[in-house]
């Protein structure tokens, strides 16, 4: 965009404008401007400044006269620059400049521009600067004040609606009363919503459809999907959208009969749900194996009318592929192509995987090969998984030349291990161990700390230093560290010759579960050390149960289980019920996790202990079954037990996430009322929950609770709360917050920092720098790039570098991200090719 500063060459992007299609009729060869082409040209410019010298500029062209389009285009630019001072300068002059003062149009405008920089008493305001016009509000007008004050604080909304609106003869319209509903959803006050409804009704009102699915959706997503089906039962006219929400909300339940049931309704009333409902319930009809119904639904909807995009088709060709048919599902690919939705790259990786898992290695190649005629870019799940799947199935040299090409591509592993342990792997399981040692001290280079962990243990487990190896192993994996198929082969063996066959069994199977399954020397060193311990029965029941088994479904880990329980002198422990447990609860067998929890007492002497508990708590909670997570408490008590405050925590961890009036509910009239007051991680679950729905003034109830009860919430608490406050623009009241703790740390300095920034109040932005500094604190990378930015784009490049001088100075990291902001800084100078070149 050439500068404002130069006319002429605002003039020649002016007659360049005027012969865009604006009209129809023939331009003239000395064209006079109309308003649209003013307009536009003003919503191009990017400053305010430049926005304003173009509207007066176009002022002073012959036979022109701005008009409400040119003036609100005006004030949209300077809205958006936050230039209020000038937006009241331009609506004082428009009287006198064009005869009339700002319609509605204009003060929605600035309404919506106040809102978007979070001047909530300024959005008020502008009912008295319409009067100031000697003009009464509009109801369009009233109902845009409405929409932003909803979506900031429901109780300043329903004020505004009462004092201004009612008491000025406004009663509104449906626009206004589906805004009121629409604030008391978000903030989850459905019993509210209710009387807002009965209101409308008192008052001779039929609610609208839209005002009906605001409540139907809250309600779902509060689980009260039983409450929502019988609302949707008083509407007249359910719509799709009403259709989409139910079927979406027993989805999400899992409850697939009434996912069904709610959508032949759908089709019955002649609705189609959108395509996210039905890739929603075809995902529902795979994950539990019934793809033919998934099929028929995919169907239904085509003949409706409806459409189905490559996520739909991607989710069916992931449930073909899961009941290995892989075949079946590549004629859904080309029937994809034929109906217009073009295969993605998550196509063809699922079918890849789908494939490799049914051992048809040459077809998954075939796919692989076939991404790069479609032109579609492998990415690195991509290559993981042909390279896992290759290395799985013998064919580790072929994953030799995936591994490269991957490395010659664009991002190569991003620093992810996991194609490397497939090589590993590979090399492993055709006993090219001499290898496969050689390739692991090369990756050294890529994965340093990975590899010395690694390289650790394999020499301690060569010393036979059993104690060191326990350390390294564990110092690796609570780092995040994925050992590869040689770690857990050299711990196996070290196990096995210290004579500790229980905890090289433990490993053994930890390393099945990663996919990696043992080969003849691994099952030697078990065998050798039954054989050493006169085992002999023992040894050949392993060999011949083990070879050629790989647990890939919740009967073949229960399979291995029941064989583990007939090894002679070998009894389950509470770790292992755990991991069975957590992989039955992974494909939701929850039947049968009630038989094997059942059985424990009979068969290890000992109930469950908290960690299986908490174990299948998660599980529920990722499958999203609410009412059986709250189950677990008289579950725990089934076995004579005392629920723990861990087991506790765990429950109102999953019930925050869903519904925090339920997990409020439930830390009353189960924990305290048995006793159980909680500790620090207790109220910081409370805290997130009450955060996660913006109930921010709860939340500074909940603190004042905990420190009435002699507690001294801890500096998570208080991030959570902070972050919460940032989010809805209440950044002075987040300063004062932090005031009030102890210790504030680098968390709490990034949400402050980025407050202000997001505000673009650079001064206080970099107050809170130094005062972070003084603290002993560095800034993330994410929040030093803020900083730069906002500094770049008031033109503050040379502090901006100082900024970057001290973090790294201070021990900070810089990224590319971060010196990209700096270079365009740079680069809005008047010399800006040397700098970018230093």
């Amino acid at each position: 965009m050439p500068r404002i500063s130069d006319p002429s060459k605002l003039t020649r992007i002016y007659h360049r404008l005027i012969n865009l299609p604006f009209q129809s009729k023939p331009i003239s060869t000395t064209p006079v401007p109309t308003h649209d082409h003013i307009a536009h040209l003003i919503l191009e410019q990017k400053t305010a400044t430049q926005a304003l010298q173009t509207f007066r500029w176009a002022s002073d062209l012959p036979s022109f006269t701005h008009s409400q389009s040119t003036y609100r285009a005006l004030i949209h630019k300077l809205c958006t620059f936050r230039r209020f001072d000038t937006v009241h300068q331009v609506l004082d002059e428009m009287p006198g400049s064009i005869g009339s003062p700002p319609n509605e149009d204009i003060f929605v405008t600035l309404v919506r521009g106040l809102g978007r920089a979070k001047m909530i008493r300024n959005v008020i305001k502008v009912v008295d600067v319409v009067s100031k016009f000697d003009e009464t509000p509009s109801l369009k007008i009233y109902n845009s004040i409405l929409d932003v004050l909803v979506k900031e604080d429901i109780d300043l909304a329903r004020k505004f609606y009462r004092e201004k609106m009612m008491e000025s003869g406004v009663e509104g319209d449906d626009y206004t009363f589906g805004i009121l509903m629409k604030g008391l959803c978000l903030t989850n006050r459905i019993d509210e919503g209710f009387k807002h409804l009965a209101a409308m009704k008192s008052r001779g009102l039929i609610p609208n459809t839209v005002i009906y699915n605001t409540l139907l959706h809250a309600l779902c997503k509060n689980g009260k999907v039983g409450r929502a089906r019988s609302l949707m039962n008083e509407m007249l006219e359910p719509n799709e959208v009403t259709f989409n929400i139910l079927i979406s909300a027993y989805c999400r339940e899992g409850n697939v009969v009434q996912a069904l049931v709610m959508l032949e309704k759908s089709f019955g009333n002649g609705c189609v749900p959108d395509v996210i409902t039905v890739t929603k319930v075809i995902g529902i009809l795979c994950n539990e194996d019934r793809v033919t119904e998934a099929v028929e639904v995919l169907e239904r909807v085509k003949s409706n009318g409806g459409s189905v995009d490559v996520v739909a088709y991607n989710t069916l060709i992931k449930g073909f592929c899961k009941k290995r048919k892989a075949k079946i599902a590549v004629g859904y690919l080309k029937e994809m192509e034929r109906k217009g939705s073009l295969p993605n790259v998550e196509t063809y990786n699922v079918l890849i995987s789908g494939f490799c898992e049914s051992g048809m290695l040459d077809s998954a190649m075939d796919m692989f090969q076939e991404m790069k005629t479609a032109g579609i870019r492998w990415n690195f799940v991509t290559f993981d998984t042909l390279v896992n799947g290759l290395c799985s199935g013998g064919r580790t040299n072929d994953g030799f030349k995936i591994l490269e090409l991957m490395e010659e591509s664009k991002g190569g592993s991003g620093g992810r291990i996991s194609p490397y342990n497939h090589i590993i792997y590979g090399l492993y399981k055709e006993n090219r161990l001499n290898e496969a040692f050689e390739f692991l001290s090369k990756m050294g280079k890529l994965f340093p700390r990975a590899i010395e962990r690694s390289s650790r243990i394999l020499g301690s487990c060569k010393e036979g230093s059993i104690e060191d190896v326990k350390r390294v192993y564990d110092q690796m994996t609570e780092e995040g560290g994925i050992p590869s198929a040689l770690v857990y082969s050299s711990l196996i063996h070290g196990f096995c010759q210290k004579g500790l066959i229980k905890e090289a069994f433990e490993l053994m199977n930890e390393m099945i579960s990663r996919g990696y399954f043992p080969i003849a020397t691994t099952f030697n060193s078990v065998i050798i050390g039954l054989c050493k311990e006169g085992k002999i029965g023992s040894a050949v029941n392993l060999l011949e149960d083990l070879v050629g088994r790989e647990q890939r479904t919740a009967t073949q880990d229960l399979q291995t289980f029941r064989w583990a329980s007939d090894l002679p002198n070998f009894a389950h422990s509470q770790s292992t019920y755990r991991a069975l447990i957590h992989k039955l609860c992974t494909f939701r067998r929850f039947d049968a996790v009630h038989q094997v929890l059942d059985e424990m007492p009979g068969s290890i002497g000992s109930p469950p202990n908290e960690d299986i508990f908490v174990t299948l708590v998660r599980g529920l909670g990722r499958a999203k079954m609410i009412r059986n997570v709250i189950k677990v408490v008289d579950l725990v008590s089934k076995f004579d037990e005392t629920p723990s405050l861990k087991i506790y925590n765990s429950i109102l961890d999953v019930l925050v996430k869903e519904d925090i009036d339920l997990a409020r509910k439930f830390y009353r009239e189960k924990m305290m009322e048995s006793g159980v007051e909680g500790d620090d991680y207790t109220f910081g679950i409370l805290m997130k929950g009450l955060c996660l729905t913006n109930r921010i003034d709860e939340g500074f109830k909940h603190l004042a609770a905990m420190k009435s009860r002699g507690l001294i919430p801890n500096t998570v608490i208080y991030n959570t709360l902070l972050h919460a406050l940032y989010k809805n623009g209440k950044v002075g009241r987040a300063r004062s917050l932090m005031n009030e703790m102890l210790e504030p740390n680098e968390v709490t300095f990034n949400i402050l920092i980025s407050a202000y920034c997001h505000e673009g109040n650079v001064v206080q932005a970099l107050v809170m720098l130094e005062k972070n500094f003084g603290n002993g604190c560095v800034p993330d990378v994410i929040t030093v790039t803020k900083v730069i930015k906002i500094l770049c784009n008031e033109g503050h490049v040379t502090e901006a570098v100082e900024v970057l001088e001290r973090v790294k100075s201070n021990g900070g990291s810089v990224d590319v991200v971060a010196y990209n902001t700096l270079i365009k800084g740079f680069c809005k100078t008047l010399n800006p090719f040397i700098i970018v070149l230093q």
